[in-house]
């Protein structure tokens, strides 16, 4: 009888529990949170393919690239500079047509005169293909911070146009 009574007492208190206990909100970042906006450049000569393997109409790429990076935080109109190291893993599936290009990018982006920088992962794809030149790009890039960045969470990106290098998004500080 006794387990019956503590059974139905916990099931009670468990359907009581919402109501009487107020409800936390989220609580505010937005003191914490700056809008980013960053611009890249590819360091000429970089790029270096590591692996190409093909397989029944996919391909899977490894590359590597350098670039130079502006990051303006907030209403900044000076940047700060930085350079980026990238770790490209690519998988396209090929028809007549290209019919699938999916990235992921592991990045290491350092910027000296913050002594610190990011590191994290970019997914890009592209879609809306017509030719090399003519096609939309995504990319959603979420970076921890490094160093004097620790404690701080930079999520960035794009959705428009060909070859779009410049990424606006917000810096997260805890």
């Amino acid at each position: 009888m006794n387990r019956k009574l503590i059974l139905i007492s916990v099931m009670v208190l468990l359907m009581v529990a919402p109501m009487v206990v107020p409800v936390l909100a989220a609580p505010d970042n937005s003191k914490n949170k700056d809008p980013v906006r960053i611009i890249w450049a590819p360091v000429a000569g970089s790029s270096k393919t590591i692996e190409i393997n093909y397989s029944d109409g996919v391909s899977h790429r490894i590359i590597t690239n350098k670039w130079t990076l502006q990051y303006f935080i907030g209403d900044s109109v000076t940047p700060i500079l930085g350079t980026a190291d990238c770790t490209r893993n690519i998988l396209y599936a090929f028809g007549k047509e290209p019919q699938m290009g999916v990235y992921q990018d592991e990045y290491v982006i350092s910027f000296p005169s913050l002594a610190g920088g990011f590191e994290g992962t970019a997914q890009f794809r592209i879609y809306d293909y017509v030719s090399s030149t003519n096609y939309n790009i995504q990319v959603h890039a979420l970076f921890k911070g490094t160093g004097d960045c620790e404690g701080q969470t930079l999520n960035v990106g794009v959705d428009r146009g060909f070859m779009n290098l410049q990424w606006e998004g917000y810096l997260l500080k805890l």
